[in-house]
């Protein structure tokens, strides 16, 4: 009986896993700091920016209305 072998699975680099590992510390670092500071009372900031395509959508909208 000849017998099969099962297929090499490579397994992950570690500098790949240490890469990903930094990113969820970063990642559980910022939104803790949102947590603490909506838990405190101070509120999140949105910082996202506004961009000059949401103007453009806003005036588009605007004209269909007059």
């Amino acid at each position: 009986m000849t017998r099969v072998s099962e297929p090499r699975v490579s397994e992950p680099k570690g500098s790949s896993v240490s890469g990903l590992q930094i990113i969820t510390i970063v990642w559980m670092y910022l939104i803790f700091k949102i947590a603490y500071k909506v838990v405190t009372g101070t509120g999140a900031e949105d910082v996202r920016s506004d961009d000059e395509e949401t103007d453009v959508e806003d005036e588009s909208v605007t004209e269909k209305v007059k």
